[in-house]
């Protein structure tokens, strides 16, 4: 068969033109697609062929076409991808070169040649695209008429091949390396705009990387941080222990999430989570890798979230505390009304008898000792009776000062720093002077050696109560009243307890524990918080913070309580559930001239009150099945006008939620003396009292 001719001359200027241009399309940014369409169209003015096709072939795959000169080629090459066979696939598995000079007389790959044939194919020449071991491909060159090509041509054929495999290999590479460079610039965007402060460096603590939040974070910029050990920013108190983590990972063991704090430029101290991985290369350990998270807020808020739950808890049991012991009083008061008055019944029947008299004195002194006891016990559990009304607390402290100096002794100083403009208070007067005198009194015992004490008022806006621990009040303006001491301070575990009623660190019998018990229910009941600062050997400030009030100071009264008169026969209904208390009362009164009718239940008063006319209703307000306000409102239900005087040593039942006294309600507190009922028995007939509808 007859070789292709070429002249020598011509084919190597050709030649050398096509590789030079090649040669210089590789230099550009072309892509590989339109290179290789070039190749293959300068290719057919080369050499003595009709067209050219390039396959790319992966291991395991089905060929895949890459560029053709023509329709012609560009259906060669289909062909072979289809079947799978064929004379570009023989040189991509053998790498050397297959020449065939007319399909009619091979039969190597019948099913192609057939179709080959009848597409008008005569002649096909395959040449391998290997590069340094590595398979990539064929040229195919096509022919429509039969006969070989000579040396000189097959030698130009797989050296454009050559170079065609040298350029797929670096220009996959350099594919790579810009996917490469593109991930990177993408990882490395991603890091910079973490909110979480990226680090890496290699084994030996040399820090390699740095992102922008770092830099937000420690204060340092990467190019001061890149390069330094990274102690940089690990407090001195927490190196072993991050030290020891970072080991763990490095010997491939898992190391969870930890929390610790790190060093800011400015020697501060951040809280932050840490998570630690490996950075490896090729299965070989190159550094470590950490994601750093501020938890510094969150952190604050479980403080004040776990505050808030103590504060809760505290408030909690401090009011179980208080029903039980506002519970206790209640009954105790009804004893000590039994108590007080049999005492004076005493007291008259022995006449002049010295011994007598000091023994009943005795009696009468302890009694009214334990009804101040009683009293504390229901300040604290917030259900005594109070006159709530506008105060100027600068006032009440300058009108208390002197007793206040008096308390404290000669070797503690009182100093007082009054606020200007303060506000009013809505409060109970006599409270409040309750509450100085009790710090005054706890800031004494805690200064035993001298010292100062110093009171202090101010106006203050808090927007935010929660922020200074105050959760249960809503934001405005206070009064906030200090009471500082030199003392010898508390610890945490004392302050935790400090309101707890009965509480006391001090020796037993030298104390009752309600002082600061009685403190905190008074305030709370006025609408407002106490705090309290103390360290040991630093003394101890209480800050109690008022509602400012709107209301106008009023101008003062005294109450001139009326002497001991005759009853002049009035008729008195007597309703209380207990029976000694009930006898005394009864008693105090038939002697004192008035009528009494007597009875255990609101129905035998009902009862009663339907037989005879009744001037005044004196009845206990907590009492089984029917209360001394239902029992008033029955018989007010037949005779509107009749006044009620209601006695309680226990707020419940007949005040309502501020425990404020109604100028509608008149009342007489337990335990009582003689004066007392008979004042306020006459103050109510001649008033008229009757309860509000």
């Amino acid at each position: 068969m007859a070789t292709r001719p070429q002249p020598a001359e011509a084919g190597d200027e050709r030649l050398a033109s096509v590789l030079i241009e090649f040669a210089r399309t590789m230099l550009t940014e072309f892509p590989i697609q339109t290179i290789l369409d070039r190749l293959v169209e300068r290719i057919v003015d080369v050499l003595p062929i009709t067209s050219v096709g390039v396959t790319l072939i992966s291991p395991g795959a089905d060929p895949i076409y890459v560029a053709a000169s023509d329709s012609h080629a560009l259906c060669y090459e289909h062909l072979q991808s289809e079947l799978g066979q064929g004379p570009c696939v023989e040189a991509y598995e053998t790498g050397d070169p297959v020449a065939i000079s007319d399909l009619r007389g091979d039969e190597r790959f019948p099913e192609f040649t057939s179709r080959a044939i009848a597409e008008g194919l005569a002649a096909v020449f395959a040449f391998p695209l290997h590069h340094a071991h590595v398979r990539l491909g064929a040229l195919d060159l096509y022919c429509d008429a039969p006969g070989a090509l000579d040396a000189r041509a097959m030698a130009t054929a797989q050296t454009l091949a050559d170079v065609a495999a040298a350029y797929l290999i670096n220009a996959r590479a350099r594919l790579d390396l810009e996917r490469a460079a593109a991930r990177s610039a993408r990882l490395a965007a991603i890091v910079d705009s973490s909110n979480d402060s990226i680090v890496s460096w290699t084994p030996d603590g040399v820090i390699t990387s740095w992102n922008e939040r770092s830099a937000q974070m420690f204060g340092y910029t990467a190019e001061e941080a890149i390069g330094q050990d990274l102690s940089l920013v690990v407090p001195d108190d927490r190196r072993a222990t991050i030290e020891h983590s970072h080991q763990r990972a490095l010997t491939g063991t898992s190391v969870p999430v930890f929390e610790t704090q790190k060093r800011r430029r400015d020697g501060s101290s951040i809280d932050v989570s840490v998570a630690v991985s490996l950075i490896r290369d090729a299965n070989e350990v190159i550094g470590l890798s950490t994601v750093i998270r501020d938890i510094s807020a969150e952190k604050r808020a479980d403080e004040m979230r776990r505050s808030l739950e103590q504060r809760l808890q505290q408030s909690q049991r401090l009011e179980s505390l208080g029903q039980l012991a506002g519970g206790v009083a209640h009954d105790f008061n009804n004893l000590l009304s039994v108590i007080l008055n049999y005492a004076g019944f005493v007291a008259e029947a022995v006449g002049d008898d010295p011994a007598v008299q000091s023994d009943v004195e005795q009696i009468i002194g302890a009694t009214e000792r334990a009804a101040r006891l009683t009293r504390q016990l229901l300040m604290f559990g917030r259900r005594d009776i109070v006159v709530h009304e506008a105060l100027d607390l600068n006032t009440v402290i300058e009108d208390l000062r002197a007793l206040l100096a008096n308390s404290l002794g000669e070797h503690i100083a009182l100093l007082v720093n009054l606020g200007d403009d303060l506000p009013a208070i809505e409060a109970d007067e006599g409270r409040i002077e309750q509450v100085l005198l009790n710090l005054a009194v706890n800031a004494r015992d805690a200064m035993p050696g001298g010292g100062t004490l110093t009171v202090a008022t101010a106006s203050v806006y808090v927007a935010d109560p929660a922020v200074l621990g105050l959760s249960d009040l809503p934001g405005g303006t206070f009064v906030r009243l200090s009471v500082l001491d030199t003392g010898s301070g508390m610890a945490p575990n004392v302050i935790a307890r400090a309101f707890e009623p009965f509480f006391s660190t001090k020796p037993k019998g030298e104390g009752s524990g309600l002082g600061l018990a009685t403190v905190y229910g008074i305030v709370t009941e006025a609408g407002g918080a106490v705090l309290v600062r103390s360290e040991i050997g630093l003394g101890t400030t209480f800050e109690l913070f008022f509602p400012a009030s709107v209301q106008f100071v009023g101008l003062r009264t005294v109450d001139i309580a009326p002497r001991k008169s005759d009853g002049h026969g009035a008729t008195v209904l007597v309703v209380e559930d207990q029976e000694a208390v009930r006898a005394v009362t009864v008693r105090l009164l038939r002697r004192n001239g008035y009528e009494v009718l007597e009875a255990a239940t609101g129905a035998q008063a009902i009862a009663l009150a339907a037989e005879h006319p009744v001037q005044l209703l004196l009845t206990d307000v907590v009492m089984p099945v029917m209360s001394g306000p239902q029992v008033a409102a029955q018989l007010r239900a037949t005779d509107p006008t009749l006044p009620v005087l209601y006695m309680s040593g226990y707020s419940e039942g007949v005040l309502g939620p501020t425990r404020d006294v109604d100028e509608d309600v008149a009342l007489l507190q337990k335990p009582f003396a003689e004066l007392d009922l008979l004042t306020r028995v006459q103050e109510t007939i001649a008033a008229g009292h009757h309860p509000p509808s």
